[in-house]
């Protein structure tokens, strides 16, 4: 007991010295300029502001904030009754929740995790996670939640295991923090919602009491928001066009972005597929292993493990089904930041069961006939789904692009791959299992390195010397990127770009009195503080509708007494907005000032 005593608080103060790094890390990748900035945290910023002003929750242009939930801005507008601008609040909060990631991810592996070496790996790999520590070097609202999904996840076996309605109530305040953080949090809430109906010990009725009441308290604050957005806009949450990005594009991107997680990204994506699908082979052995130990005896672990892989499943989905649905920004790393943690989570879990008895990793019931369905399954769908079916199904016009013939060929490779790999683990397992049985007896008893290598030893060492290898990965990605936002800023507006632009220096010594428009709004407030609008649009965002903000009736606000001025940069190209030439057909336009970077136009 004494040494488990002292094992777990090594652990716990190098968990507080990785969390105090991380934050380190955060604060000097925000050293040159501040806070990465876009255009949403603009709107964040701008929500905050106007909340300390008295004024509610507005975006900078002065329309009601409803596009983002509210939990973010009133965080920092928080900050700003102490003082803090909520710009500088921004980069202190980010940077300090990350460091608390790292922390709660560091407990989340100890919780399921036996050898202490793979729990500080799993929690370095947090620590130079690209994906998170570039959504901490925002003014993004991603890091606050990946914390509370954590906590969420840390939390929910004490409710499955004890139960009654004072954790339930906890579970759901953690949830419909979630929820108000970004709206993305109704995944945590279906999460919880599956977990307690399916793995909660008790009687079906009671199961659906705590199922519905965790829902309803979970989801009434954020219902609360969007009704006031409703009343107030007559929209749930904001305008949502319908997307461009087909569900095999929201697919793929998916894919690419989740294999950079584990293969650098200079790798081609192909190969990077076939990564992906190895470890996808991994975690279902393990899956499979956690039923069937489930089925004998519930544990805290196993309920925390099947947590994080729901969730990570939910997510997934939702993410997937919504850009594909509505009008959003295309999947990337700072959209699948909230499943990093579980994923690396299930990953170094997966690592130390390598590492115990080949018996306790695959038991024999793990092998019956029933089990090879799902790689067969997956080999079929492999030799099934080619560019001749899927170009009578999926495309409407009969015709693939050449890239995406490319893409169903290597998703078809993955399929056949990882298809075979899971019709042959037991025969991997057991060759593994021989190769270290011969190499731990081919040691002589003399030799010094006998205690280290033996078959069991073998197997940590050959465990742990892999996750360092392919620890070094991420770090140096992290370690090139750092360099790059302390020598050039954070990234968005914040970089010499943006903060140099000879226009925007104009914009700021020469105030506009008036109505001004730029293809840059964002910029312009977050850089000046002057109030800003989007030019006229030809196209919405990502979207195939048509917009009625056209030039008809941009004309009509030209017949007010008011001045409309329009900024226009030259390093802002978007094609959803209607340029400068074809603005220039319609009205008659005065330059003001021409610089560098861009223009600055009286619109008569």
């Amino acid at each position: 007991m004494p040494n488990n005593i002292e094992h777990s608080a090594r652990i716990h103060v190098t968990l507080v010295i990785l969390s105090l790094i991380g934050i380190v890390l955060a604060l000097i990748s925000t050293s040159r300029y501040g806070v990465g900035l876009s255009t949403d945290s603009a709107s964040y910023i701008s929500a905050a502001r106007s909340l300390l002003a008295g004024n509610g929750y507005l975006y900078f242009d002065g329309r009601l904030f409803v596009a983002f939930p509210p939990l973010f801005p009133t965080v920092l507008a928080i900050l700003g009754l102490i003082g803090i601008e909520p710009l500088d609040g921004a980069r202190f909060v980010n940077a300090f929740v990350f460091g608390l990631i790292i922390f709660t991810s560091g407990k989340l592996f100890q919780m399921a995790i036996k050898s202490k070496a793979i729990v500080i790996l799993g929690t370095v790999s947090i620590l130079f996670s690209y994906p998170l520590l570039r959504v901490s070097t925002y003014a993004w609202s991603e890091p606050l939640f990946v914390l509370l999904a954590i906590l969420f996840i840390i939390y929910i076996p004490r409710f499955l295991n004890v139960r009654g309605f004072v954790t339930l109530f906890s579970l759901s305040i953690l949830a419909a923090l979630s929820c108000l953080q970004r709206y993305m949090g109704v995944t945590i809430i279906l999460t919880g919602f599956a977990l307690i109906i399916f793995l909660t010990k008790a009687h079906l009725r009671e199961r659906l009491k705590y199922a519905i009441v965790f829902g309803v308290m979970s989801i009434t604050p954020c219902v609360i928001w969007i009704l006031r957005n409703y009343m107030l806009t007559s929209r749930f949450t904001g305008t949502r066009p319908p997307s461009q990005r087909t569900l095999l594009l929201n697919t793929f991107s998916t894919l690419r972005c989740l294999t950079t997680w584990f293969v650098p990204y200079e790798v081609p994506f192909w190969i990077r597929l076939i990564g992906i699908g190895f470890v996808v082979s991994i975690l279902t052995a393990v899956a499979r292993f956690l039923h069937y130990r489930l089925k004998s005896q519930t544990t805290f672990a196993s309920i925390q493990v099947w947590s994080a892989a729901v969730f990570v499943l939910i997510y997934t989905i939702f993410l997937i089904a919504s850009s594909t649905s509505v009008a959003i920004d295309a999947i990337s790393d700072r959209l699948l930041a909230p499943i990093y943690v579980f994923v690396m989570y299930l990953v170094f879990i997966c690592m130390d069961r390598f590492s115990q008895p080949i018996e306790i990793i695959y038991p024999r019931t793990f092998f019956s006939y029933w089990h090879r369905l799902i790689p067969i399954a997956m080999i079929l769908s492999g030799v099934v789904a080619n560019e001749f079916v899927l170009t009578r199904y999926v495309s409407s016009d009969g015709v693939l692009k050449p890239t995406t013939i490319s893409n169903i060929r290597q998703f078809q490779a993955v399929l056949l791959l990882t298809g075979i790999l899971l019709l042959t683990r037991r025969q991997i397992a057991v060759a593994y299992k021989k190769i270290v049985v011969r190499v731990a007896a081919s040691i002589k008893a003399s030799n010094p390195l006998n205690r280290l290598l033996r078959k069991n030893e073998l197997r940590n060492f050959t465990v742990i010397g892999l996750c360092i290898i392919w620890l070094m990965c991420p770090f140096v990605r992290v370690s090139k990127e750092l360099l790059d936002w302390t020598c050039s800023g954070a990234g968005g507006y914040n970089t010499p770009t943006w903060r140099e632009s000879s226009l925007m220096e104009w914009i700021r010594t020469h105030p506009l009195e008036g109505r001004v428009y730029s293809n840059a709004p964002d910029a312009i407030y977050i850089l000046t503080g002057m109030s800003a609008r989007m030019s006229p649009r030809k196209d919405l965002y990502n979207s195939t509708a048509t917009t009625t903000d056209n030039i008809s009736k941009f004309r009509k606000l030209l017949t007010s007494e008011t001045d409309t001025y329009l900024a226009w940069f030259e390093n802002k190209k978007k094609a959803y907005l209607y340029n400068i030439e074809e603005l220039s057909s319609s009205f008659a336009m005065e330059i003001l000032a021409t610089c560098s970077d861009g223009s600055v136009y009286f619109i008569k």
